[in-house]
C-alpha cells in the first residue's frame, strides 16, 4: 500500500492524517501511479433497472483487506458494507484500483464513487463529497514494547512524544521512510531537526520492518496500520505507540462522487442515511479495534472531548481538524 493511499484511509480511515502530502496513503493519503486494468462485479443480484454505483479502490490494506486470513475486516470493508445497508434502490459494482484511477474515474463519467475520501477545498469544488463519515488518528511515534521505556524521557505531560528533544538525542535513531508523508507537523519538525544526524532515511518499506530488524528504534505510522503488519507477523502485542505533541489532529473523510447528476443524487441519499448517527458510531466501533492500546485510549479521550465541545463528525469541510 502506497502511502498517499494509506492516508486517504485513516481513517478509516489512512489521503493512511493531518494533511497526507500527496506523493500512505491513505488516508494520504501522490506518488505516480501506473495504470492498471480493473475489473468490475455486481455483488448484490440487484435488478439493472436500479441505479449502479461503481465503487473504486478496495486494495489497501488495513483499509481493505481483499485476501487472506483478515480478508474483509478492514475498516474500509467493513464501514463501505455497513453503508451499503442503508442505500436501498442501489446496486453495487467494484473495481479494484489506486486512488488515482478513482479519482479520473470519478472526473469522466457518472456515477463513480469511493470511500474514505478526505475533504479539501479542491476536491470540494470539483467532486460531489459526502458529509463526514469517518474519524481516525494522524501518524504517531511507532516503537517496540520491549524499547518504549527509551522514550519516556522525551513525554509531555499527556504522555505525548516531544519530537524535537527526541530527534536530537543521539543515541536513538529515526527510521525514516523516503517519500513518505506523516502530517504537516511531523514533517517540519523531520526537516528542522535533520541536521542532527539522527535520521535513518531509507526506500519504501513497512514500518515494521524498520524496528523489528533494527535498523531504527522508532518510527511513525498510522496505529492501524501497525497494527495489521504486526497481526500479519503474528505479534500483535509487540509494539506501542505515543502521539506526537503538536500533531494530534484528528482527520475525517466521507464518500466522493462525480459531480454530476447521478453522484450528486447518491450522496444525497448517503447523507440522508447518516441522519441518524447510526453509520458514524458503527464505523467508530470498527475503528477502535484496529487500534492498539495506547491509540485506543487517546482515541477515546479525543472523542469526549469532542462531544463535550458539541462537534459531532459531519458537514462537508476540511477533512483534518
Amino acid at each position: 500500500m502506497t502511502i498517499p493511499e494509506c492516508r486517504e484511509w485513516v481513517y478509516v480511515m489512512h489521503d493512511f492524517g493531518q494533511k497526507v502530502k500527496t506523493g500512505l496513503a491513505v488516508l494520504a493519503i501522490s506518488a505516480a501511479f501506473t495504470a492498471m486494468p480493473v475489473h468490475a462485479h455486481d455483488e448484490d443480484g440487484h435488478s439493472h433497472d436500479e441505479q449502479a454505483i461503481t465503487w473504486f479502490g478496495g486494495n489497501f490494506p488495513p483499509a481493505f483487506i481483499p485476501s487472506g486470513p483478515m480478508k474483509g475486516q478492514g475498516v474500509g470493508d467493513m464501514g463501505l458494507a455497513l453503508l451499503r445497508t442503508r442505500l436501498p434502490g442501489y446496486r453495487h459494482a467494484f473495481q479494484v484500483s489506486t486512488f488515482a484511477q478513482g479519482f479520473s474515474a470519478m472526473r469522466e463519467r457518472d456515477g463513480v464513487c469511493m470511500y474514505g475520501v478526505i475533504h479539501t477545498p479542491e476536491r470540494i469544488a470539483e467532486f460531489a463529497l459526502s458529509e463526514n463519515i469517518t474519524i481516525s488518528l494522524p501518524n504517531r511515534l511507532l516503537v517496540l514494547k520491549e524499547k518504549a521505556s527509551l522514550i519516556t524521557p522525551f513525554l509531555n505531560d499527556r504522555n505525548q512524544v516531544k519530537l524535537p528533544q527526541l530527534l536530537r538525542e543521539q543515541s536513538l535513531k529515526a527510521g525514516i521512510i523516503k517519500a513518505r508523508a506523516y502530517g504537516d507537523y511531523i514533517d517540519g519538525v523531520l526537516a528542522a531537526e535533520k541536521h542532527h544526524g539522527t535520521q535513518h532515511v531509507l526506500p519504501a518499506v513497512k514500518p515494521i520492518t524498520l524496528i523489528v530488524a533494527g535498523r531504527a528504534d522508532y518510527t511513525f505510522s498510522f496505529s492501524y496500520e501497525a497494527l495489521f503488519q504486526f497481526r500479519e507477523a503474528g505479534n500483535a502485542d509487540a509494539f506501542t505507540t505515543f502521539a506526537v505533541e503538536g500533531g494530534t489532529d484528528l482527520i475525517q473523510s466521507g464518500v466522493g462522487c462525480s459531480d454530476g447528476p447521478a453522484g450528486r443524487r447518491i450522496v444525497a441519499d448517503i447523507n440522508k442515511a447518516l441522519e441518524d448517527g447510526e453509520i458514524r458510531r458503527k464505523s467508530i466501533e470498527v475503528f477502535l479495534d484496529w487500534l492498539d492500546p495506547a491509540a485506543k485510549k487517546d482515541f477515546e479521550e479525543a472523542l469526549e472531548v469532542r462531544k463535550r465541545l458539541g462537534r459531532p463528525i459531519a458537514g462537508v469541510q476540511a477533512g483534518i481538524e
